[in-house]
This record gives structure tokens, sequence and C-alpha cells, in this order.
């Protein structure tokens, strides 16, 4: 049987080609990044992590019940992520490769995050979780060669012992951050819990 994993990790969708007029009006760094990625010169080290995700809510963005709270479940098998990377022709997740796994709108608190290993790497693996603002503000070094529970009670920015967790007043997303080489057998749980502050629930 023919197994289509494609869905579970692809790269973001490169930018569109400008023209001329267009390109002269973006900054300088982002109009190089451009022209870069379209020359094949650059690879995409961020992408959308579309498959394994369970619990409270539907896809990249949470569910809330009535008292406005949720726990946001991503499921990360990194033996199917490989494959299906190597099936588009992609190099297996690396050292500074990053995953967006959850979206979060401003007006939502993210209280703590916990990350469950259920398979071992088999060899040094290493992650970081946080956002587009800190990218270890949940867990830093989070251990993927070790079966267990790793969470934000630990003292990263946003833990509970040192900023109890993080209020968004823009949108972003929760990010899995890969710091070691590369990483294709581990197997892990993510869990997000989050509460939603906005007045218009």
């Amino acid at each position: 049987m023919k197994i289509n994993l494609t869905h579970l990790a692809r790269p973001l969708a490169r930018p569109p080609k400008l023209s001329f007029a267009e390109a002269m009006l973006l900054p300088l760094h982002e109009r190089a990044t451009r022209y870069m990625k379209q020359m094949g010169l650059m690879s995409e080290l961020t992408y959308s992590y579309q498959g394994g995700v369970s619990g409270n809510s539907t896809a990249a963005a949470p569910v809330f019940s009535n008292a406005g709270h949720s726990v946001m479940e991503v499921n990360l098998d990194f033996a199917a992520i490989a494959a299906a990377r190597i099936a588009a022709g992609q190099a297996a997740l690396g050292a500074g490769d990053i995953l967006q796994l959850i979206g979060v709108s401003a007006g939502i608190k993210v209280h703590a995050v916990t990350l469950q290993v259920t398979t071992a790497e088999g060899a040094v693996s290493v992650c970081d979780v946080g956002d587009g603002a800190d990218p270890n503000g949940f867990l830093a070094a989070a251990d993927l060669n070790v079966v267990g529970w790793t969470s934000s009670l630990v003292t990263t920015p946003y833990s509970i012992a040192v900023g109890g967790g993080r209020l968004y007043t823009a949108d972003d997303t929760i990010d899995f951050v890969v710091t070691t080489a590369a990483t294709n057998v581990a197997v892990c749980r993510l869990a997000v819990e989050m509460s939603d502050l906005r007045s218009s629930r």
C-alpha cells in the first residue's frame, strides 16, 4: 500500500516573483533573500508542519472551550518526516531547521509547554521550543535521545518559574527548533497549555 507522507513537513511557499518596481520597494535584505531563494542559492530553514495535530484542536490553531482554556498537542514522528523529505528530494532535518507547529493569535496566553519523548533518537539530538521572538523561550536544549518528559517549568524566559508563561500581543507561532545534527528517528509529543483572554470569545 502506498502511503503519501508529503503533507507531514514541507517548506513554506517561496515568495512570488515581483516586478522590478515592486522589488525596489522592499528593504535591501528582503530583496536579496528573495533573489537568492529564486536562484536556488538559499535553502528554506523554516517549515510549516501540517500533520500529527491532535487534542482539543483542528489544525494549526487552537480550539477553546467555553472557559477559554485549551491544551493542544502536536505529534512529531521524525522517521515519517525524514521519509517525506527524502521523497521530496530534501535532506533530513538538521541544525538550524525550524518547524512552525501552532499558530497563536494576539490575546492568547501560553502558560506552559511540555515535550514527551516516546522514542529516543539513538544519537545526540537536542531541540529548543520557542517562537518568533525567542527560539528557546519555552524549552532549551531538550534531549530527544532520552525517553521521558521535559516541561517549561524549567528556567527559560517564558517558563512558569521566570515569566509565568507568555501573553501574545501579536500573532506568532510556537516553533520547534532542531539544534543538533540530523534528527530522523525520535518520536515525541508536544503539548501546549493556553488560555484565550480576548473579550470577543
